[in-house]
């Protein structure tokens, strides 16, 4: 789902239950300030083709600020991301695609989820996309071992989370505080999903005094931000969680 919408490819013979070691894969990734949308073909064993690429960058829109504002990068992604799809499927030889409003006849709400599938240790379960220093887009391929290493070292590492904990989503859940949400899943802490996405400082503050106890992950420019609004308060930042402060 993207902007009130659902994207659905058209019947394709790749996509049958009979063939399901091979199939069209589109990625949609929003990861930090880019927008990339990729078309894999997968055959069986042999390696993923890519047949299509297309990657927006907001660097000159951010580059006022001095860093990546979280509330103008999601809005933009949102405008980006059907355009970018449709021009990936197009470069990709023309597929069908369909844009319907959502809910309608292709609604999925109520309808069984799909089994547990078995998994092992190595085998992929995030490809973490990101631009890092280099200006060049890649991704980091995280296997189930790893998140669950990742997750007992932080809680063994970093800071003891319980039911009492929480974390405040700031940032891009399907970025780095989605990664962090993992050890606080598994100890049963809350989720806090502020309704401006995060970009607004008065609302963190107020946020914090309701969550104490609240770790989360913030750029920089938004932690100056918050930090200079006059509704900061030395004692609601002395029962902070943990302040996570990274990326761009």
């Amino acid at each position: 789902m993207t902007g009130g919408y659902e994207l659905m490819l058209e019947a394709n013979p790749l996509n049958s239950p009979a063939m399901l070691n091979n199939a069209l894969v589109l990625g949609i990734e929003s990861s930090c300030d880019e927008t990339g949308v990729a078309l894999v073909a997968v055959q069986g064993q042999q390696t993923p083709v890519l047949l299509a690429q297309a990657l927006h960058s907001q660097i000159e829109m951010h580059q006022a600020y001095g860093g990546v504002v979280p509330e103008l990068a999601s809005r933009d992604h949102i405008r980006r991301v059907l355009p970018l799809t449709r021009q990936v499927l197009a470069e990709a030889g023309g597929l069908p695609v369909g844009v319907i409003d959502a809910p309608g006849e292709n609604d999925t709400r109520g309808v069984e989820p799909s089994p547990l599938c078995d998994v092992s240790w190595n085998d992929p379960a995030w490809i973490f996309y990101t631009s890092g220093t280099t200006g060049k887009p890649k991704g980091a391929l995280l296997s189930h071992g790893n998140l669950m290493s990742m997750t007992v070292a932080y809680l063994a590492d970093v800071e003891p989370v319980d039911e009492r904990s929480s974390l405040l989503h700031l940032g891009l859940m399907s970025h780095a505080s989605g990664l962090f949400a993992l050890p606080f899943l598994a100890r049963g802490a809350a989720q806090v999903i502020p309704e401006s996405r995060g970009a607004d400082p008065a609302e963190i503050w107020q946020l914090l005094r309701s969550h104490p106890r609240a770790t989360f992950f913030v750029p920089p420019v938004l932690m100056r931000r918050v930090v200079a609004h006059d509704t900061a308060s030395a004692e609601v930042a002395a029962q902070i969680g943990t302040l996570l402060v990274g990326a761009a």
